[in-house]
C-alpha cells in the first residue's frame, strides 16, 4: 500500500534489470496504470524503447493526463529504474496500480500497489 495525502504526488517506484543483451533487444515496453487482478485496466503512460517516446493514454481524461508522469532511465547496463508519478491526487484516484514490461511479447507484472489518499493536504 503507498499512503499519501490528498493534494500531494502519489510515486510508484519499479525497477527491472535485463537478464542479458538477448532481453534488452527483445524488450519493447513499459506501461503503467490502473490495474485489475494484477492485469492493466486503463494504461496511464507507455514508454517505448524503439522510438524513446512517451506515450499518454489518449482516451484518458485531461485532468489525469496533466497530472501523470515519470521520471528514470531505462539502459541494458543499469536496466530500468523508473518513478511514475500521479501529482495533487484526490479521492477518486484511490484504486490499485501496477506496471507492465513486454519482452518479446511475453508481459512481466509489477504490482499491483494500492493507492491510499489520506485525508488532509500536505
Amino acid at each position: 500500500m503507498l499512503y499519501v495525502p490528498l493534494g500531494s504526488a502519489a510515486r510508484f517506484h519499479w525497477e527491472f534489470k535485463f537478464g542479458d543483451l538477448t532481453d534488452w533487444k527483445n524488450f519493447d515496453e513499459i506501461s503503467w496504470g490502473k490495474t485489475y487482478n494484477k492485469y492493466l485496466r486503463t494504461k496511464y503512460i507507455t514508454l517505448v524503447k524503439q522510438s524513446g517516446n512517451l506515450q499518454m493514454n489518449p482516451i484518458l481524461d485531461d485532468s489525469v493526463k496533466s497530472r501523470a508522469n515519470w521520471i528514470g532511465n531505462i539502459t541494458q547496463q543499469q536496466g530500468c529504474r523508473i518513478v511514475f508519478i500521479l501529482k495533487n491526487v484526490s479521492k477518486s484516484d484511490q484504486t490499485t496500480y501496477g506496471c507492465t514490461s513486454s519482452i518479446w511479447g511475453e508481459e512481466i507484472r509489477d504490482g499491483p500497489i494500492h493507492l491510499v489518499v489520506t485525508g488532509e493536504c500536505a
